[in-house]
């Protein structure tokens, strides 16, 4: 999900890959959702972070679910 947004990640963290900001314990739910919006990082509290992240993961899921082939016969 994130994946696609290395280059703002790298934006938003001088520079720092993905994999790198994950070695180092990861970002918080604030710096995800910026990630994920492909904005700069702004203040935003814990509960709406996380909030705004399962909003985004429930969108993710549907664009998955559309785009795979079902089973059913």
């Amino acid at each position: 999900m994130i994946a696609p947004h290395e280059e703002q990640a790298r934006k938003n963290h001088r520079g720092q890959s993905l994999s790198q900001l994950n070695g180092r314990g990861g970002v918080h739910a604030a710096q995800a959702v910026a990630i994920l919006e492909d904005r700069p990082e702004t203040d935003m509290s814990v509960i709406d972070a996380n909030m705004r992240l399962v909003e985004l993961w429930v969108e993710f899921e549907k664009t998955r679910a559309a785009s795979t082939p079902s089973n059913a016969a």
